[in-house]
């Protein structure tokens, strides 16, 4: 009966993704924009275990900030993630060289010198900002790269998204074949590839390929390490791309210098140092990052009580990584965020 269940469950979930595929290109931007401020808005209302975990983020990240700055941020931060959301829906009317007004485009030029001078790059976003459009405006200047997304639970809905973020020219694979797909794409493996892209800021188990790097002052966060190991052995640059919505409805999309490894340096080091520049551009604007994200899932056996979010365990595994990470992580800029954010 489960199973059967299940089935029922899996088709209607496709037959409301495919109505919504269908419905929202039709929509003028603003038409757009006022559904996922309400959707955002209801989501932050009545998603309270959602909430909880902006707000517990929010605490330890900016423990100087008062109750009532952090609600906001974490409100806006739940709209940002509506908007990103539909936003990826509506992308088709990207694909028309007409539709590009919505795009604003600043750094590719330096991009694509370091790119073309290593004969790839790594492309990461954070859950920042509209990092679906930002991942879109990388094919759309000539970047076409090999994009790694995770599997949704109902194989179905797979089809959906990945032919979305396929528009400007990527190729979608699942992260359990990612390694030497990116490494062959980095490399220039495959034809009229610029590289490989990836978030850069989700979470990951301390036993897969990870490593621990402090944020916010000290937190613990045990992210990927891959692209730091893909630039390791491929000697390309990391190259950060963040979208940042304005109030048009447009998106300007920023290609922030490409960080370039360092002789010697360990991966945990060069990680540390892109996490240290995503960090600088989320302080800047933090109603942009998806705080309702457990950023924070692991803390160290030895932190002091009520640093870490409510939701974080410890994990033996994660102290035995973070002491076996022996060179120094550069503490991060302790700036407040931006006025107004």
């Amino acid at each position: 009966m489960k199973r059967r269940w299940k089935r029922i469950r899996y088709r209607l979930e496709a037959w409301g993704v495919a109505l919504v595929a269908w419905a929202l290109p039709k929509l003028p931007r603003r038409a757009l924009w006022s559904i996922a401020d309400l959707a955002g808005t209801l989501f932050h209302r009545f998603d309270a275990r959602s909430r909880r975990i902006a707000l517990e983020n929010l605490r330890c990240a900016f423990p100087h900030l008062s109750e009532r700055r952090r609600e906001l941020i974490a409100r806006g931060a739940a709209r940002n993630f509506a908007r990103t959301f539909l936003d990826l829906f509506w992308a088709p009317n990207l694909v028309p060289e007409a539709g590009r007004p919505w795009l604003r485009f600043e750094g590719v030029e330096e991009m694509r010198t370091s790119r073309e001078r290593s004969g790839g790059a790594i492309f990461c976003s954070a859950h920042f900002g509209n990092y679906e459009w930002a991942s879109l405006a990388t094919g759309f200047v000539g970047a076409r790269v090999l994009v790694v997304a995770q599997e949704f639970k109902n194989p179905a809905l797979d089809r959906f998204f990945n032919d979305l973020r396929e528009l400007s020219g990527h190729r979608i694979t699942p992260r359990t074949q990612a390694m030497l797909k990116m490494l062959r794409a980095v490399k220039g493996g495959r034809e009229g590839w610029a590289g490989a892209g990836l978030l850069a800021d989700l979470t990951l188990p301390p036993d897969q390929t990870a490593t621990v790097l402090r944020a916010f002052g000290g937190l613990r966060k045990c992210v990927p390490v891959l692209p730091a190991l893909l630039s390791e052995r491929t000697g390309a640059p990391i190259v950060l791309a963040s979208g940042f919505p304005q109030r048009d409805g447009s998106c300007r999309v920023v290609f922030h210098p490409p960080l370039e490894p360092s002789p010697g340096a360990s991966r945990t080091e060069l990680a540390q140092r892109f996490w240290d520049l995503c960090e600088q551009v989320i302080r800047r604007r933090p109603s942009l990052w998806l705080w309702q994200y457990k950023h924070f899932r692991y803390r160290p056996a030895d932190a002091p009580a009520g640093t870490y979010p409510a939701y974080a365990n410890v994990d033996p595994a994660f102290d035995a990584l973070l002491a076996a990470q022996t060179a120094p992580l550069t503490p991060p800029a302790t700036d407040s965020p931006a006025a107004g954010s």
